[in-house]
């Protein structure tokens, strides 16, 4: 890793430890800002420093700094209900990063890879969820669709022009189609 990407790094790191706790509540369920965030930084800057990102934020979070979603905090956060979100969060972000690299760069395409990054991300959170404590498993992945979809056309559209924008040499895509 270069100079600049360390310097683009942390500075991904900071926007998204700004940005991830923000949430709004649309309907039963709040809509965190975390995957936006934490994907969009992994679509633009690819997936070694999407991994990192994410990894480190994680860290972040359990040593006290309040960077989850509501601005919380705290190591128990990865042992508790949320576990299989955050846990997964560092895989998510490091195929999303891989999906943007190697597959095609327009905007439908950044839109159904933020998805499916969303849709796995909503399994394994789902599973830990819902199979260690109780309640509807399709219930509860229902309730989180509207919050996914908005979250995956906002941030494939966003990581689209993003990626067009910034210089190549921040970015981990490259040769983004009209």
């Amino acid at each position: 890793m270069n100079k600049t990407q360390i310097i683009v790094g942390l500075v991904a790191l900071l926007i998204t430890c700004l940005l991830a706790p923000i949430f709004f509540y649309a309907g039963p369920v709040p809509l965190t800002m975390q995957t936006l965030v934490l994907f969009t930084m992994a679509a633009v800057l690819g997936k070694r420093l999407g991994i990192l990102i994410a990894a480190i934020y994680i860290i972040l979070g359990a040593i006290g700094l309040p960077v989850f979603a509501a601005w919380q905090s705290g190591y128990e956060h990865l042992l508790g209900r949320t576990a299989g979100f955050l846990w997964a969060f560092p895989f998510v972000c490091y195929y999303i990063g891989w999906q943007v690299e190697i597959g095609e760069k327009t905007y439908i395409h950044t839109i159904i890879y933020f998805f499916r990054a969303h849709l796995i991300l909503l399994i394994s959170g789902a599973i830990v969820a819902y199979g260690n404590y109780g309640g509807e498993l399709v219930d509860g992945i229902i309730r989180l669709l509207p919050g996914l979809l908005i979250k995956s056309g906002v941030g494939g559209l966003l990581s689209f022009w993003l990626i067009k924008k910034l210089p190549s040499k921040w970015t981990g895509a490259s040769s983004i189609q009209q």
